[in-house]
């Protein structure tokens, strides 16, 4: 099961540490490291997520308890 989402099924990759992350999961969570990006792999990070990150209803979900994916907002002017 992935330590992010809580989801089981997907493509997986497995952490320096042992765990199991899904590959998207990885990629979208800014804690997390690859130490071979060209080929995802050596993933670090998951330790560090605080926990408050598990806290908020996450924008690509929509739910509480997993991860929380923040997506910032870019402003045009048409100035």
């Amino acid at each position: 099961m992935c330590p992010l989402c809580y989801y089981t099924g997907g493509s997986y990759k497995q952490t320096v540490g042992g765990r199991w992350i899904h590959t998207l999961c990885a990629m979208w969570a800014n804690e997390i490291r690859f130490g071979d990006e060209a080929h995802m792999r050596n993933i670090s990070g998951v330790e560090s997520i605080p926990e408050n990150m598990f806290r908020y209803k996450c924008c690509a979900c929509h739910k509480t308890g997993s991860y929380c994916i923040k997506v910032g907002l870019l402003f045009v002017s048409n100035a």
